[in-house]
């Protein structure tokens, strides 16, 4: 998702993340609302879930062979924060129900009363990781929003993302490629400093341009 809206955020998340200072209050209460919500989703459509983060915490190495190991264990079973791999790329998707069957679905959740194109950005990348791991036994991914005259609404959105597989593709080669580069890329500050998300490094490169 950084990537997508900004080449050079990306770069500097992954070299230089301590740039990223103490997050402005506003921003922080949107992100405390956007968790107290996903804690709903949580306790009233999978009651029975299991929190990976609560015994992994930041180890993030360890998502992937724990979500393995509990997935081969259990016949049915929901995890939050799952994680799946698949070209060195690491997700962790919010809800993921393993079936009787064997079958798996994945659910993600977005405080929002609409489907936005950035949640299909996010989304998409989250399916692409999965279904080449996952393979045959991915069933379905969802998008599960506030409703207006229910709580919540799940939205199917499958037939989307397999549209937008190839894409997906070029831009983890692409993000890939930044990522290795001996140094951040030269990006001009814009709208894209804030849509659709805010970005941390905002104050740095304001710093950059003060000094040319």
């Amino acid at each position: 998702m950084r990537g997508r809206q900004c080449l050079k955020m990306l770069y500097l998340f992954h070299h230089k993340r301590e740039l990223i200072p103490t997050l402005p209050k506003k921003q922080d209460a949107v992100l405390k609302k956007g968790f107290g919500f996903e804690k709903q989703v949580q306790k009233n459509l999978f009651p029975k879930g299991f929190n990976m983060r609560s015994l992994l915490g930041n180890a993030y190495s360890e998502y992937h062979p724990h979500t393995q190991r509990i997935l081969a264990a259990e016949k049915q079973v929901t995890l939050f924060e799952a994680g799946i791999i698949s070209q060195q790329v690491l997700v962790l998707v919010d809800v993921l129900r393993q079936n009787e069957d064997g079958t798996l679905d994945i659910f993600e959740i977005k405080n929002s009363f609409h489907l936005k194109s950035n949640f299909l950005w996010d989304a998409g990348l989250q399916y692409f990781v999965c279904k080449s791991y996952l393979g045959p036994k991915l069933n379905g991914f969802n998008l599960v929003l506030k409703g207006h005259n229910q709580p919540f609404k799940v939205i199917d959105i499958t037939p989307q993302l397999e549209k937008r597989l190839a894409e997906v593709q070029q831009d983890l080669e692409l993000l890939a490629s930044v990522i290795k580069e001996d140094k951040e890329p030269d990006v001009a500050m814009g709208k894209h400093c804030s849509v659709p998300y805010s970005c941390g490094f905002i104050g740095y490169c304001k710093g950059l341009k003060t000094k040319k």
